[in-house]
């Protein structure tokens, strides 16, 4: 006798509880980091390096790190090995996720907050992982710096939401430093169809009411149909 398969839809799976929802999630992806994970990005636009893709001098030329980007990749189709980077502050970033995603549920224990894999873009040889997905329609972007960075973000988010614009001014930062990662941000709404993403930055040498510093990111649907794509097309055209 046959069986049958069970199609699960997003609103069957909100109805059951937190760790079935987890459970399911989990399955069928590779764990990020590991060598299965590594292997499913070769060659891969990735949102974490697509920077090196849309960034254009005043000129509009595409900067150095265009040209290494593009022969990495190309290298990495060719031996069918991924290159492994790390160092002390990766590290301490990557030590530190778990930590400030518990945190950012406890802040919102309504959010369904999930683990995820590498999604690929459904033509295209590009995907993103993202730190954490958010119910149905968010995602989570984790930064977990030095104390001296997470206070950088506070002070210019100070500037951006409060006008304080010339405390910013002195300490020599921008209203907006987190837009540093705009385009990894952009580029994960962009592959996983989400609208939304909370950019957290946590320092867990800093005092618990001041530790977690977060920042809601909108998908910006002109951006990504006007510059993200189209630049990333181009480039996947010559790798």
């Amino acid at each position: 006798m046959s069986r049958a398969a069970i199609v699960l839809n997003q609103s069957d799976i909100d109805l059951m509880p937190q760790e079935i929802r987890n459970l399911i999630m989990q399955s069928g992806y590779a764990e990020q980091g590991s060598d299965e994970w590594l292997e499913e990005r070769l060659g891969n636009v990735t949102a974490s390096n697509v920077k090196e893709v849309v960034a254009r001098d005043r000129y509009n030329k595409p900067y150095k790190g265009y040209y290494d980007y593009m022969i990495e990749l190309a290298i990495e189709r060719v031996t069918g090995k991924a290159k492994r980077f790390s160092n002390r502050y990766m590290s301490h970033g990557n030590d530190n996720e778990d930590a400030a995603a518990d945190l950012y549920e406890q802040l919102y224990p309504d959010q369904v907050v999930q683990t995820c894999g590498f999604e690929k873009h459904s033509t295209l040889a590009a995907g993103a992982s993202c730190d954490r997905l958010i119910n149905h329609d968010g995602t989570l972007e984790i930064k977990a710096p030095n104390t001296d960075t997470l206070v950088r973000y506070m002070v210019s988010m100070l500037g951006e939401e409060d006008d304080d614009y010339e405390l910013v001014s002195m300490l020599g930062l921008k209203g907006n430093e987190w837009e540093y990662y705009a385009e990894q941000i952009q580029m994960q709404l962009w592959i996983t169809g989400r609208q939304w993403c909370d950019f957290v930055v946590y320092d867990p040498d800093m005092t618990e009411d001041s530790n977690l510093v977060i920042k809601r990111v909108h998908r910006d649907n002109i951006w990504i149909e006007l510059t993200l794509e189209p630049r990333v097309v181009e480039f996947l055209t010559k790798v």
